[in-house]
């Protein structure tokens, strides 16, 4: 079913964009909020204890421990794990998109032998047309 979201866009009040993103089903920010939320949680917990709770020495020993690691990350190519992540997205939207059924050619195909505008030939057109769909759907979810 179909969301009509153009009356909250319509009303210009200026919370309608958080508003719209608190009610799209297919938000990004619905499926990371719980992810997001424990990041922030640990994020912010250990940034007080750091500088709250620790005493002098244990921030310095923190200090060491960062800065050791910072020159360790280094080693890894940020760039190529990047590339690497963006080749695997691309190819997985590309198979996804050479494996989408397209009927276009089979329905110009079988309007061109079919011709007439009477009520039978275009039910027998429609009828073929849903056939081919029902089966490009079955062999589709076979292969899935």
């Amino acid at each position: 079913m179909t969301v009509n979201y153009q009356l909250d866009v319509s009303s210009g009040h200026p919370l309608t964009f958080l508003k719209l993103l608190s009610r799209w089903r297919g938000s990004i920010w619905k499926s990371v909020f719980w992810e997001l939320a424990v990041w922030l949680v640990l994020y912010y917990s250990i940034y007080a204890a750091y500088h709250f709770l620790l005493p002098m020495e244990n921030k310095r020993i923190f200090d060491e421990i960062s800065i050791h690691l910072d020159d360790r990350i280094k080693y890894i190519p940020l760039t190529f794990l990047l590339g690497f992540f963006v080749t695997t997205v691309f190819e997985r939207w590309r198979s996804a998109l050479n494996v989408m059924p397209f009927i276009e050619s089979c329905a110009f195909t079988v309007a061109a032998l079919i011709p007439g505008k009477t009520e039978e030939d275009r039910l027998y057109r429609r009828s073929i047309i849903r056939y081919v769909i029902l089966h490009q759907n079955r062999c589709h979810l076979n292969n899935v």
